[in-house]
């Protein structure tokens, strides 16, 4: 076979593995579950748990109670890991809501090893409230099996919206507002 066949197979093997990649990822979107068709958990009270704090510096022996004792102020749980994708691409947005966030409180739960997460906060410089869910008791009480998923739960404990994926910050707004303005 002459050199420039073998060139174009070889190309069309890159275009045909391209397009496979370019249709699942569109497909993914196409069926991505969005704030209105998936929340799952809406209605319950949250579970409670208590996890350790971490920081840029590393695992802080203080425990942060978890989400029932943060009634008062609609919450915002989210559930992430600095190996996710999809979690780094959302994380300016959740720096933004917990830098100005003064009605609402966000409590983020990472399940990665301690010392990658505190790694990557110290990194990017993120100033989040970052719980260690290092057993997967904060997953597994809310049934969370994949990441990015954040909880919006009323200022009286109750899950108001269950959010899996990814969401845009119009997303994360109308959760907030639907939190807020529940009982």
């Amino acid at each position: 076979m002459p050199h420039w066949e073998r060139l174009n197979f070889r190309r069309a093997r890159w275009i045909a593995f391209a397009g496979a990649v370019l249709a699942a990822w569109l497909v993914s979107i196409a069926i991505r579950p969005t704030a209105q068709q998936s929340d799952g958990k809406r209605g319950e009270v949250v579970a409670d748990f208590a996890l350790p704090l971490l920081s840029a510096t590393g695992l802080d022996p203080t425990t942060l109670d978890g989400p029932l004792n943060h009634r008062g102020k609609p919450l915002l749980l989210h559930f992430w890991a600095p190996s996710c994708a999809p979690c780094r691409a959302e994380l300016p947005i959740w720096r933004e809501l917990a830098q100005h966030g003064t009605a609402f409180t966000v409590l983020t739960v990472a399940g990665d090893d301690s010392e990658e997460v505190a790694r990557y906060l110290s990194d990017h410089q993120l100033l989040l409230p970052v719980v260690w869910d290092e057993n997967g008791t904060a997953h597994r009480a809310l049934n969370v099996w994949g990441i990015p998923h954040t909880f919006a739960i009323s200022r009286t404990g109750v899950i108001v919206r269950d959010l899996p994926g990814a969401q845009t910050r119009a997303e994360l707004a109308a959760a907030l507002e639907a939190a807020s303005a529940a009982k």
